[in-house]
């Protein structure tokens, strides 16, 4: 893996501790640990970095790497290390695809094979003789790796790319007296407010939760019957993981949506693609207009999204109940009758129609980032 320095510091770290849960992954390899920061790697071989969490010991510490991303051009899924034709080709390479900046004193602790050939999943921990933690952990897709298998263009590269590959940073929770008391009565005003302040955004979302509630419901079962039936379907049990948590990712997203559409000032955000257009035709720089123009297409996408609140709204819900069809028909597939018969390919079946609506999940996804924006 190659590694390159980051340099960043710890702010906010007590507001990410409360926010962030505890967990045990299925290996137990996080049991007592809880995320304190996290990110998305983007698709675009940018470099992303979290801090680590300063005074920590070592052995307190987890980073955590996971997910895969597919390509429209060959239609192959990519992997932390390997793709999609390792797992059906013994004598495929298996280059890692998402580099890691960690010292080598950091150890794979735990990794999720796929068939032995690709990995989705990543978590590290400092040796007992690493010293003192660096200041900051970061990944990045090998864009450069891509265009040299499939000879075309970074920039086409880059537009074929779609999924969701994350780093994390977990620490182990162990505060002591003082620092407990001090926490548990942080968390306690700050659950207070969040109570407060969210049960008014959350009121507008009761359509949209009670779908993700069944969708939360059935993802438990419809894993387990696969599990049960096609022990091996590791690619069909990654897309049924990735389709909850994009429907996890879009109901946040519709909520982002339907308070941008109750607080946003028309009138200001008229004025401000006026004054984006304004200095674009101002500037002859090169590196000045393309940020503009990323900031001004941005600021136009929201607009049009705005013109047509209600349309829009109505389109996002019914994304949801698709999802979860897709998801019970996977799982019906695999188990059926018919599945247990020839099961590779109802493997086949089941992993083309959630492919087919993680690629719609992620263009709503993609269309609605522009209200963060």
């Amino acid at each position: 893996m190659a590694a390159r320095r980051g340099c960043h510091g710890w702010p906010g770290a007590a507001v990410l501790l409360l926010a962030a849960g505890t967990a045990a992954d299925a290996g137990g390899y996080l049991a007592g640990f809880h995320r304190v920061a996290a990110v998305e790697v983007p698709l675009d071989g940018r470099e992303v970095t979290l801090p680590l969490p300063r005074q920590a010991r070592p052995e307190d510490v987890r980073v955590r790497l996971a997910g895969s991303f597919k390509c429209s051009y060959n239609g192959r899924t990519y992997y932390l290390s390997g793709n999609s034709k390792a797992l059906a080709d013994p004598a495929a390479p298996a280059p890692d695809y998402v580099h890691w900046d960690l010292p080598k004193s950091f150890a794979i602790v735990n990794a999720a094979e796929l068939n032995g050939r690709c990995t989705d999943h990543y978590l590290l921990q400092p040796t007992p003789d690493s010293g003192r933690l660096p200041e900051t952990v970061g990944a990045r897709v090998d864009v450069d790796q891509l265009v040299r298998e499939l000879i075309i263009t970074p920039s086409e590269v880059k537009q074929s790319l779609s999924g969701s590959v994350r780093l994390e940073v977990w620490q182990a929770s162990r505060p002591g007296p003082l620092a407990a008391v001090f926490l548990a009565a942080l968390a306690l005003g700050a659950v207070a407010a969040v109570v407060l302040t969210r049960r008014a955004s959350r009121a507008g979302m009761a359509d949209a939760d009670a779908i993700l509630r069944r969708i939360e419901r059935q993802y438990g079962p419809a894993l387990k019957a696969i599990q049960d039936q096609r022990f091996d379907a590791h690619e069909l049990r990654s897309q049924l993981t990735q389709l909850r948590d994009g429907a996890r990712e879009f109901v946040a997203r519709i909520a982002a949506f339907r308070r941008a559409a109750s607080s946003v000032d028309r009138e200001k955000l008229d004025a401000e693609i006026r004054e984006a257009e304004e200095r674009l035709a101002a500037t002859d720089r090169d590196d000045l207009r393309a940020e503009i123009e990323s900031t001004l297409a941005a600021k136009r996408r929201l607009r049009e999204l705005l013109a047509n609140t209600q349309a829009n709204q109505a389109r996002y819900l019914l994304r949801l109940p698709k999802i979860e069809a897709a998801m019970n028909s996977a799982a019906l597939w695999v188990t059926g009758q018919e599945a247990r018969l020839a099961d590779e390919g109802a493997d086949r079946k089941a992993i083309e129609t959630l492919h087919q609506e993680l690629e719609s999940l992620d263009r709503a996804i993609e269309e609605l980032r522009v209200v963060e924006e």
